[in-house]
């Protein structure tokens, strides 16, 4: 590396570091953006996945000038090329932050989480703003947000796990959680820890901490203008652009996802890694969310009191189309409907098998459609549409959505 590379690391002050928002995905960082970008000094665009250029222009940079220089030796190669990544980034982003009057970029670009190393050798004295959330809610955002097509940053979760969405996004929750854990306790002085959960709760406390991290002042008004000034578009959450004001509503849904989804073992891998953020375990998240329903709702029990007739209604209503499942052409395929506030409530639905409809949950189906028990008796009864259902979020689809909705002809038309 030259002498005016070097001068460019060790001539910056703290107010104009790089500054990268590290974070799984669905875990608010679009909603943090907004409030950084917001700032008079900061520019923070939509994704820009700068850690997978930086290793695209490294790779580029190593594999030419590095070798031409035959005085370095494999690590002054390798400093060549992370310095000739980190000129074309500061070029990219310096014209930017000049063109909208400020001093200084952050990226919030989620897979770089996969870049730590490189980003880290492009520019060792950024500094990292670490966004933690529970995996529960952030399993429910993931489940909405894929209601049309699963996000590819699941894909390689879900081709090992198409039979179970729900493990395959808390398995790519566990794996990039451990990745920011493991790179926040070997870089305490570069990377400030926050969380959803508290950023929502509590957000003038926690963000007067997090930007004073970042070497610059706190307004009480950024929280303000930030739902007001113009943004730059960009990939990330689209409902924040209907967003008027900071609120706590999307904590603790993810209470609404079926336990029976979540294997024992992924449960104690999601459970370590909770504790190690100061997280509840799933089943406590579980309890403490029925416990605030129950208390929301006036109820002291868990399920109503005929539980049991109600069980038994469905039944008939499902045994009453068992000779249509069998009539359909839907061989290699079958579904599970969960109906999530019936105890017992789960149905697996199989053409080919001789009991074709049965009460259980031991089997991986095609689908799974999730859906209480009032709509399901108003589909039943003509009373709701099931598409209109559908598209307004009542019912929830995992899996093939083609084949639910052909199970959704036979069951509630």
């Amino acid at each position: 590396m030259n002498a005016n590379k070097s001068s460019i690391i060790l001539n910056r002050t703290v107010g104009s570091l790089p500054i990268f928002i590290l974070s799984c995905e669905r875990s608010g960082s679009t909603l943090l953006r907004y409030i950084v970008d917001t700032h008079p000094d900061i520019c923070c665009p939509g994704q820009l996945y700068l850690g997978k250029l930086c290793h695209s222009l490294y790779t580029s940079a190593y594999y030419s000038i590095s070798q031409a220089s035959i005085d370095d030796n494999e690590e002054g190669k390798q400093r060549i090329a992370f310095a000739e990544a980190r000129q074309t980034v500061e070029s990219l982003m310096g014209r930017y932050v000049n063109a909208k009057g400020k001093r200084m970029w952050c990226d919030k670009t989620t897979a770089n989480v996969e870049y730590l190393t490189v980003l880290d050798r492009t520019f060792p004295e950024a500094r990292y703003i670490l966004l933690y959330r529970h995996c529960m809610d952030v399993a429910y955002s993931c489940i909405k947000t894929s209601k049309f097509g699963f996000m590819p940053e699941l894909s390689s979760y879900l081709s090992r796990s198409p039979e179970n969405f729900v493990t395959a996004v808390i398995e790519s929750w566990a794996d990039k959680t451990r990745k920011l854990l493991e790179f926040e306790g070997k870089n305490k002085s570069k990377t400030h820890r926050l969380t959803y959960e508290s950023l929502v709760s509590d957000p003038a406390r926690v963000l007067r901490a997090m930007f004073e991290f970042m070497g610059v002042d706190w307004n009480d008004s950024i929280l303000e203008q930030c739902f007001c000034v113009q943004h730059d578009k960009g990939e990330g959450d689209t409902k924040i652009e209907f967003e008027h004001n900071i609120h706590m509503d999307s904590i603790g849904k993810g209470y609404t996802i079926p336990r029976d989804f979540i294997t024992d073992a992924m449960r104690r891998q999601a459970d370590e890694l909770l504790v190690c953020l100061g997280y509840l375990s799933i089943d406590d998240y579980f309890d403490f969310h029925a416990d605030r329903k129950e208390a929301a709702e006036g109820k002291a029990p868990a399920y109503p009191s005929d539980n049991g007739q109600i069980r038994d209604f469905l039944d008939q209503i499902f045994a009453a189309r068992s000779k249509r499942i069998g009539r359909a052409n839907l061989v290699g395929k079958s579904c599970k409907v969960i109906v999530p506030d019936v105890e017992g409530g789960i149905w697996i639905i199989d053409p080919t098998a001789p009991e074709k409809i049965r009460r259980t949950h031991d089997q991986k189906t095609t689908c799974t459609i999730l859906l209480t028990s009032d709509l399901l008796i108003d589909m039943v009864e003509n009373k709701q549409n099931p598409v209109s259902a559908y598209e307004e979020g009542k019912i929830e689809v995992i899996g093939n959505v083609t084949t639910a909705f052909e199970f959704g002809r036979i069951l509630f038309n």
